[in-house]
């Protein structure tokens, strides 16, 4: 009786230890959760609070409803950054990654002569910062002085006002953008060309297929998740374009390159319009939302097994 009294005794410290062991791993990874919560979670919840508030940043929290909304939605200028973005969008899935991948294409070759160097000088405007790209395409496209309209002059071009125009800033702007991601791209489908075995290309030339043909059915299926990812965090960075239009053009000119995130931080932190600018925020968020949804549900070249 004793021997057993002194078993359950040794067995209730043994149970007490691996309880305590079980949890030991969740304390590990809590400060993750902990700043989570604090720092994105509970900011998250308040600002959605706030888009149906409103708010200058001191004094009472008022409760308007759908005011916020209904305001942004006749508001011609936030319209207009709308449409401007979703230009942007579509042309940032389409023209940058065609240049990315052939520019890849070309590094894959044998005839590129000093690979590693190209690959470096062709990556490194990636590493750049905005406010460098910016400043150093001002100076490029600077009316008077740039090195564009020089160039364009000895051409017998009259010089153009590439920042002032509402015709060309929007490009102006997307060249830029452009010229800082085409290195990113081009180093993913260098990885994907890459880890294609050279079998499936010595196959594909026994039963006939051109360079045409083997690029077609052996290059782009291989390829396709690299095209998901570049074409999906494409998508979704259009929708927060700020540095480049900002730092460019300040939005002009007459709104030809504002952005919804120019919003936010022209209504949220210039006006002080707190609840304004968070309704606008999660405007931005649905839009994104909706846009990627398409793009996996009807976009039939990206699913696998077509």
């Amino acid at each position: 009786m004793e021997r057993q009294h002194m078993a359950i005794g040794n067995r209730q410290p043994r149970r007490k230890l691996r309880m305590g062991q079980k949890w030991i791993p969740y304390l590990f990874i809590s400060p993750f959760f902990i700043a989570f919560i604090i720092f994105t979670l509970g900011p998250t919840i308040y600002s959605l609070r706030l888009s149906f508030s409103e708010w200058y940043g001191v004094g009472p929290i008022k409760y308007i409803g759908l005011d916020n909304f209904i305001e942004i939605a006749k508001s011609p200028y936030i319209m207009k950054s709308f449409r401007n973005v979703l230009i942007i969008a579509a042309y940032n899935i389409t023209i940058p990654l065609v240049l990315a991948l052939i520019v890849a294409l070309m590094m894959n070759s044998k005839l590129t002569k000093y690979p590693v160097f190209s690959r470096a000088v062709l990556f490194s405007p990636g590493t750049l910062s905005a406010v460098f790209s910016v400043l150093m395409f001002r100076m490029i496209l600077n009316t008077r002085f740039g090195l564009l309209n020089n160039f364009l002059s000895n051409l017998g071009i009259p010089p153009l006002d590439w920042l002032g125009s509402t015709t060309l800033a929007l490009p102006s702007v997307l060249i830029i953008m452009t010229w800082a991601s085409l290195g990113g791209g081009m180093v993913f489908f260098l990885a994907g060309l890459q880890s294609i075995p050279r079998e499936y290309y010595e196959i594909a030339s026994i039963d006939g297929a051109n360079a045409w043909r083997s690029f077609l059915n052996v290059t782009l299926p291989f390829l396709r998740p690299m095209i998901i990812y570049l074409v999906t965090t494409g998508m979704i960075g259009c929708f927060s374009t700020f540095s480049e239009p900002f730092l460019l053009t300040r939005g002009g000119p007459l709104g030809a390159t504002y952005t919804p995130a120019m919003a936010v931080y022209q209504y949220g932190f210039v006006d002080g319009r707190m609840g304004f600018g968070s309704a606008i925020a999660y405007v931005i968020a649905l839009a994104t939302f909706i846009a990627a949804f398409f793009l996996f549900k009807y976009v039939k070249f990206f699913k696998e097994g077509d």
